[in-house]
């Protein structure tokens, strides 16, 4: 089935636009003096399924969390929230977020390997790290904190901002699985983020830029670091990592994500009923080409990578693209001007 409809690339190219992301560091306050702030370790996180995650995103900086720290004794119930009243929010390779209770700004991180230490009998408290993306939540480690585990060793964990929205598709991790559940939580994921306004796409486009400008990127190996909130029709990001080198893009592989990844591929090419595959394709469709209208708004290009790679291999992109091969839906979008 072509969707004609769908067909733009041989329209003119719009006026490219930058975005700029102003921010004001205001981290050497009271409340850190004589802490030196030390590169963030980054985390990498699957989240639950069913988690959901709600947060307005404002005052979840350093200084505002050491404040409510403060003002809560946080510090004499970390160890608590960990080993009994956090809710698991994500469990992954390098360690498990828990909830903090009453707080919707910032989660905690026990990471398997470095948790425990020997004490020095000075426990730091609260050590700042890196904001390594201070004008946009995406998740990201704020601090580390350190607290007495008995007398010879103190428990180390992270702070996180909390970020909002429900986990997108199906997990890495389960993306063999073509079960009643994953099925209809893919249709589901992709019906969702089809119906977002195309400024939500183009926010998404935006944040990547900058993400990228700051020298990170955003690990899209898995669905689940991309966190769909239906309430403010936003795309956010909960796993970035590993610095870049200049000039580096990654639209393709957020797209092959927002799309489910692994699993958008094997239930395209599966032998479900061709009307569950055009229902996928149809959402698919919608996706893609609000994430190609937000590309040409800012004039950003699409990548040679292995995730786009697989994207493009599949039949996904066949109906809005009006080709069939890998390399003609190349040229498609080399004559679009997006590649």
């Amino acid at each position: 089935m072509k969707i004609n409809n769908y067909y733009f690339f041989a329209n003119k190219k719009n006026n490219h636009s930058s975005v700029e992301h102003s921010y004001k560091s205001n981290l050497l306050s009271k409340h850190t003096d004589g802490i030196k702030t030390i590169p963030a370790q980054l985390c990498r996180d699957s989240f639950n399924r069913n988690v959901s995650f709600k947060s307005d995103n404002i005052d979840n900086t350093l200084v505002d969390f050491v404040k409510w720290s403060n003002e809560t004794d946080f510090l004499s119930k970390a160890r608590e929230i960990v080993e009994k009243t956090g809710e698991i929010l994500g469990s992954g390779f390098e360690g498990i977020t828990y909830s903090i209770p009453d707080c919707d700004k910032w989660v905690i991180k026990e990471f398997k390997r470095s948790n425990l230490i020997p004490s020095d009998g000075n426990p730091k408290g609260i050590i700042p790290l890196e904001d390594i993306c201070p004008a946009l939540n995406v998740g990201q480690v704020i601090a580390k904190v350190e607290v007495p585990n008995g007398e010879k060793f103190v428990s180390q964990y992270f702070i996180l901002k909390r970020q909002s929205g429900i986990s997108h598709g199906i997990s890495y991790g389960d993306s063999n699985n073509l079960d009643e559940f994953n099925i209809k939580k893919h249709l589901k994921s992709l019906e969702i983020l089809s119906k977002f306004p195309q400024e939500s796409f183009d926010k998404c486009i935006q944040d990547i830029s900058y993400i990228t400008k700051q020298g990170y990127q955003i690990d899209c190996c898995n669905p689940y670091n991309f966190m769909i909130d239906n309430e403010k029709k936003s795309i956010n990001f909960v796993d970035i990592n590993d610095r870049i080198s200049s000039g580096h893009t990654q639209y393709g592989n957020v797209l092959y994500s927002l799309l489910d990844g692994e699993f958008g591929i094997l239930f395209s090419s599966s032998d479900l009923p061709e009307e569950i595959k055009e229902t996928s394709k149809k959402y698919s469709d919608d996706i893609a080409l609000k994430f190609f209208r937000a590309m040409k708004k800012t004039g950003v290009k699409l990548e040679n990578s292995d995730y786009f790679n697989k994207l493009l291999k599949s039949n996904i992109l066949n109906n809005i693209l009006n080709v069939d091969t890998e390399d003609a839906k190349i040229k498609r979008l080399q004559k679009s001007g997006l590649m």
